[in-house]
């Protein structure tokens, strides 16, 4: 079970029952940076100035954690990277945009990375592109009855300047300095709706598509229309060695754990939704809500070093085109494994519950430890379910 697992195990009854109340508004985000050399690595990073804690390393790549105790980690940042032969590099980089994965090129100590030694004017970092003036994205929705009819931006209407549906295309406003890549996106339907979400215009290439229906395969993209987004490898400036090739991460394979399914039970008035045995109790995925409380304490069944009881840690989950970082607080430790497990505090208005219905695997990445991915089959019907119970408006 364990190795099939990597690692999850069961979770008491008590574990759920005293689960930590309330998430912070403070966000930790992990990012990987490795460098175009063989046999070296990333030893050191600074943010605007200020060091940042080392996570993990894993084939090559090192894992810094950045923590912003006021609110989301932003995109866009300035770092100074030191490299196991000496060598360092500056430059600004927007994280968003580069999937939270860079790849970085360094001179050695005797024959640093050249540094702009005066202020240079804001431009392309190694591939990433902040976008000065605009930034084009397409959208589209997965139901094929209805299609877009005006877009909105933070509740502005913005010009529809190119369609061929079911996508329309519209250019977002930039800025020399950053990009956001989180939006507050607004549609008009065909047939008369109105949706707003909050959505991440970087995570897909600036590809959006708004789920209606669920469990429809995104429509293809017109070829016209798909935003060109180049490489994320940050080059030394001002040289340009050979460019390298991005490091794009590789979701991992569901784990086929033997008996494991989506379960939902209503005990005693409250709703409790996992990833389990039937009759073994907990599992990996452990979610419990007080009827039309409309806020749920989810338990992981994973772990990791930085994970201990009453301490904040980063946890990243993800499902198709979402994913989001929690701060989950580390549960007390476990009779059974004598280690912590992470607890968070997710609204029922959150969208984890709709990529639970309509995306095939969940991915959890808890701290350092490696992702770990959950197949999702069979659990649409159990979330909805659950979120029917939790709902504070039946």
């Amino acid at each position: 079970m364990r190795s099939l697992f990597r690692g999850y195990v069961f979770l008491s009854a008590a574990t759920l029952a005293l689960a930590a109340a309330g998430g912070a508004s403070a966000e930790s985000r992990l990012f990987s940076v490795r460098t175009s050399q063989p046999g070296v690595t990333i030893v050191e990073a600074s943010r605007n100035g200020q060091q940042l804690p080392v996570a993990g390393q894993n084939g090559g790549a090192t894992f810094f954690r950045i923590d912003n105790p006021a609110g989301p980690v932003p995109c866009s940042n300035t770092f100074r990277f030191i490299a196991s032969n000496g060598g360092s590099v500056d430059a600004p980089v927007d994280l968003c945009a580069s999937n939270w994965a860079l790849t970085v090129a360094v001179g050695t100590a005797a024959m640093p990375s050249p540094i702009a030694p005066a202020p240079v004017a804001p431009g392309p970092v190694g591939g990433v592109t902040v976008p000065a003036a605009s930034q084009p994205i397409a959208i589209a929705t997965d139901d094929p009855d209805v299609t877009i009819t005006g877009v909105f931006l933070s509740g502005q209407p913005v010009t529809i300047a190119a369609r061929q549906d079911p996508y329309v295309e519209v250019t977002l406003p930039g800025g020399a300095q950053a990009f956001q890549c989180s939006r507050d996106l607004g549609l008009a339907l065909s047939d008369g709706r109105r949706i707003a979400r909050l959505v991440d215009v970087c995570q897909s290439n600036f590809v959006v598509v708004i789920s209606l229906v669920g469990g429809v395969p995104a429509p293809a993209i017109p070829p016209a229309m798909r935003p060109i987004r180049p490489p994320a490898t940050i080059q030394p400036l001002p040289a340009a060695p050979i460019a390298q090739a991005p490091l794009t991460p590789v979701p991992p394979t569901p784990q086929p754990v033997a008996g494991m399914q989506w379960l939902f039970s209503a005990p005693g008035g409250a709703a409790v939704l996992a990833y389990a045995i039937p009759g073994a109790g907990p599992g990996a995925f452990n979610a419990v809500c007080a009827a039309r409380s409309g806020l749920a304490t989810v338990t992981l069944g994973g772990s990791a070093p930085e994970v201990r009881p009453g301490v904040v840690a980063p946890v990243v989950l993800a499902a198709g085109a979402f994913s989001k970082t929690y701060s989950a607080t580390g549960s007390q430790r476990s009779e059974v494994d004598n280690l912590a497990h992470p607890v968070l505090q997710v609204g029922i208005a959150d969208p984890l519950w709709a990529a639970l219905i309509t995306e095939r695997a969940l991915t959890v990445a808890i701290g350092s430890s490696p992702p770990v991915a959950l197949s999702l089959a069979g659990s649409s019907a159990q979330a909805k379910q659950f979120l029917a119970l939790c709902n504070p408006h039946p």
